[in-house]
């Protein structure tokens, strides 16, 4: 089991499903490293090892340096550091490996090209070509594990899965070591 620790609402996306979309008029909060390292150490004592650090899409707020600050303090203390966080590109992935963390979420949201352009309004999120490639970043840059995902509900479900497990076969195919 994993726990999530939500570190930041910070988005620079205009997204029409999500509460943390740039136009929602709502506080916006990005924890200090040493804020973070407080409520993983809570999580720890509750006895999670699997943490899933989770953020709005802010790559300027939650960049790979900020990351690589909690990675190098968690790290020790944990079997595993995934992060759910706005997509980098391949070195940005292969320097948080080299820091510790050893797994990337990323869900595509939905395979309907026109759906996704309809929903992604605005910010480097409305890109269906670079959200699709970004767990392929993941994978090159060493990454040991690769969660994909769909939003159920976005675009015809049945299709969306088949769409998904397509691609995660194919990734499985091309990136078996991860």
């Amino acid at each position: 089991m994993y726990a999530p620790l939500y570190i930041s609402n910070e988005c620079i996306d205009v997204c029409k499903y999500c509460g943390f979309s740039l136009e929602n008029k709502i506080a916006r909060k990005t924890l200090s490293s040493d804020e973070v390292i407080q409520e993983a150490n809570f999580l720890l004592q509750a006895g999670f090892r699997h943490l899933l650090l989770v953020s709005g899409e802010h790559p300027r707020i939650v960049s790979p340096k900020y990351l690589k600050e909690i990675a190098a303090e968690l790290k020790p203390k944990l079997a595993s550091l995934s992060i759910e966080v706005a997509p980098f590109a391949e070195e940005n992935y292969r320097e948080l490996a080299s820091a510790g963390v050893d797994g990337v979420v990323i869900y595509q949201e939905t395979y309907d090209r026109n759906r996704y352009q309809e929903i992604h309004l605005a910010g480097p999120k409305k890109s269906y070509e670079r959200r699709l490639l970004a767990p392929e970043n993941a994978a090159r840059a060493g990454m040991r594990r690769i969660g994909m995902g769909i939003l159920v509900g976005l675009s015809d479900w049945r299709e969306d899965l088949k769409q998904l497990i397509r691609h995660v076969r194919e990734m499985r195919k091309k990136y078996w070591q991860t």
